[in-house]
């Protein structure tokens, strides 16, 4: 309840029970506070007085600090949960979106990118190292090991799947060749992401190189 109003109702004549006890309230503790002021014990001790307006003073900073602190962590709390919120709003509907799209499953993906491994060990742009022998890749982790990552799309009704496969195969030489391969789980397409060679891997039927 402010004062002002609430005084200007009292003088007013208009004031409610509640605006009546309010302002009362208030004048009684002015002139508790005028009384002692005058008191000359009060009077003849200002140091004292400084003390405890020093005090009240620091006890005020002090619970104002507090509460802006509240407030503030209050309000972080508020943005927080908005903010997660409309993020799982979008995150939701984006992997409804993502998941009605998958039309290739984890053992076609497997499969394609053990076929996008070989094609490219082949290709000639390894040279005279290039893979020649027979397409021997292999999953290089457990089937049911195999991520599915989510991709959100720019619009949300284009985001998807891809699966991400380790497959890795020797050639004549004993070098081992290793992949990461990103599987779209809506085209199948691949996208190689990393190809290691390792000479001093092992060859199965050869023994360790």
């Amino acid at each position: 309840m402010k004062y002002d109003d609430a005084f200007t109702h009292y003088k007013d004549g208009t004031a409610s029970d509640e605006e009546k006890e309010f302002v009362e309230q208030e004048l009684a503790k002015a002139r508790a506070l005028v009384s002692m002021l005058d008191d000359d014990s009060v009077a003849a001790r200002p140091a004292e007085v400084k003390r405890a307006e020093a005090a009240e003073v620091k006890e005020a900073k002090k619970q104002f600090s507090w509460h802006r602190l509240m407030i503030g962590l209050v309000a972080i709390i508020v943005l927080l949960v908005a903010v997660g919120a409309v993020l799982g709003g979008v995150f939701g509907a984006a992997g409804a979106y993502a998941k009605n799209s998958v039309a290739i499953s984890s053992e076609e993906a497997v499969a394609l990118a053990i076929q996008a491994a070989y094609e490219d060990a082949v290709s000639s742009k390894w040279g005279a190292t290039a893979f020649v022998g027979e397409n021997n890749f292999r999953l290089d982790e457990r089937p049911d090991e195999v991520d599915r990552k989510f991709v959100l799309g720019s619009n949300i009704r284009d985001s998807y799947y891809v699966y991400e496969i380790d497959v890795k195969g020797w050639d004549e030489n004993r070098v081992e060749w290793e992949y990461e391969i990103d599987i779209d789980a809506r085209s199948g397409g691949a996208l190689i992401v990393k190809v290691e060679r390792d000479h001093e891997g092992y060859y199965p039927g050869y023994g360790r190189g």
